[in-house]
C-alpha cells in the first residue's frame, strides 16, 4: 500500500478552518495543516512525529503542520474510535502577519512551538474542549475570531503549565519515506509483544541491519529499540491499569519484556516511578470494595 501525502479538503467558502467528526487514517501520514485531535471515543496508541502513547476519551492532541503521525486501535478496528478534529493551515494564514501586527506574536510563537506536537493538560480538557466547539458553531469571519480566542486560552494555559512538544524536529520526509516508516511502525504495533530482532525488522524494511539503524535514527532521532521500548511502556501502563493482569511479571511478558528485571529498569527510566508506584498513581478508585493494594503485583 503506497502512502499518500494527506490533503485536506475545504469547503469552497472555508478556506482556513476546517472541522471533521470521524475515524482515523489507519496509516502513518501528514499533512500540511496543524490537527487539533479531540479524542471523544476509543482507545489506542498514537504515533506523533518520533513520540508514543496509549490514547483515551477525553484527551486533546495538536499535531504540527507537516508531522507524521498515526492513532491505531487496540482492538484493531479504526471504526471504533471517534475523533473531533481541527485543521488550520496556519503556515498560509498568518504568513507575515507577526511583521504586520506585532501584537500577534505569542500567537505565532505558540503556533511554530506546536509545531512539533502538543497534548492538552488532562485538567484542561473540558474548558479547551468548549473553545473547539465554539469555533465548529461559527462559519465565516466568526469563526477565524473563535479560532483565535481558541489559541489564546492554550497560550493562557502555558502561563502555569510548561508545554513541552511531545516530538523532536525531523528530517523533511517524503513519501518513500512515509511509505517505509508505517511498515515498520505496523509491524512494530503488532508483534511488540514478541522478541523483535534486528534483522528482523531490518528485513520488514527490505534494507541491511547496518543501513537500517542509520535509516531509522535520522528520520525519528531514536534508535528502533528506544521506540519499541517506549512502545513497550505505553502498553504496560495500560496493562497495569484496565484489570486484565493481577502481577507486574504478567504485564511484563504480556508487553514484550523478556523478564521483570528489564521492565522495571525501563518502565522506571521512561515514567520516572516503578510499575507499582504508577498503579497507585494512577489505578481509579472503586468504591464499596477494598481498595487496591501494589502488595498484589510482587
Amino acid at each position: 500500500m503506497k502512502i499518500l501525502h494527506q490533503m485536506t479538503m475545504y469547503d469552497p467558502d472555508e478556506q482556513s478552518i476546517v472541522f471533521q467528526d470521524t475515524y482515523p487514517v489507519p496509516y502513518l501520514h501528514w499533512h500540511r495543516e496543524m490537527q487539533v485531535i479531540w479524542v471523544k471515543e476509543g482507545h489506542g496508541t498514537s504515533i506523533i512525529g518520533n513520540h508514543i502513547q496509549a490514547f483515551k476519551p477525553d484527551e486533546i492532541y495538536i499535531v504540527g503542520a507537516n508531522q507524521p503521525h498515526l492513532f491505531k486501535a487496540s482492538d484493531g478496528n479504526q471504526r471504533s474510535i471517534r475523533l473531533i478534529c481541527l485543521y488550520i493551515d496556519h503556515h498560509k494564514t498568518l504568513s507575515g502577519v507577526q511583521q504586520q501586527v506585532p501584537e500577534l506574536g505569542a500567537l505565532v510563537d505558540f503556533l511554530q512551538m506546536a509545531d512539533n506536537g502538543l497534548q492538552v493538560p488532562d485538567e484542561c480538557v473540558q474548558a479547551v474542549g468548549q473553545d473547539i466547539m465554539k469555533v465548529k458553531s461559527r462559519k465565516g469571519f466568526d469563526r477565524f475570531v473563535y479560532f483565535l480566542k481558541f489559541v489564546k486560552t492554550l497560550i493562557d494555559i502555558g502561563s502555569w503549565h510548561e508545554w513541552t512538544p511531545l516530538s523532536s524536529v525531523l528530517s523533511a520526509y517524503t513519501m518513500d519515506v512515509s511509505d517505509r516508516l508505517d511498515l515498520i511502525y505496523r509491524y512494530t504495533l503488532d508483534h511488540y509483544m514478541n522478541e523483535i530482532t534486528l534483522e528482523e525488522i531490518a528485513s520488514v524494511a527490505c534494507m541491511t541491519p547496518n543501513a537500517f539503524c542509520s535509516y531509522f535514527k535520522k528520520y525519528t532521532r531514536k534508535t528502533y529499540f528506544a521506540f519499541l521500548n517506549d512502545l513497550r511502556v505505553s502498553e504496560a501502563c495500560k496493562k497495569l491499569l484496565n484489570g486484565e493482569y493481577h502481577t507486574i511479571s504478567a504485564v511484563a511478558y504480556a508487553s514484550g519484556f523478556v523478564n521483570t528485571i528489564t521492565f522495571n529498569r525501563v518502565f522506571r527510566k521512561a515514567m520516572a516511578m516503578t510499575p507499582s508506584e504508577y498503579v497507585e498513581r494512577f489505578k481509579p478508585k472503586q468504591k464499596a470494595v477494598a481498595p487496591f493494594s501494589a502488595d498484589a503485583f510482587f
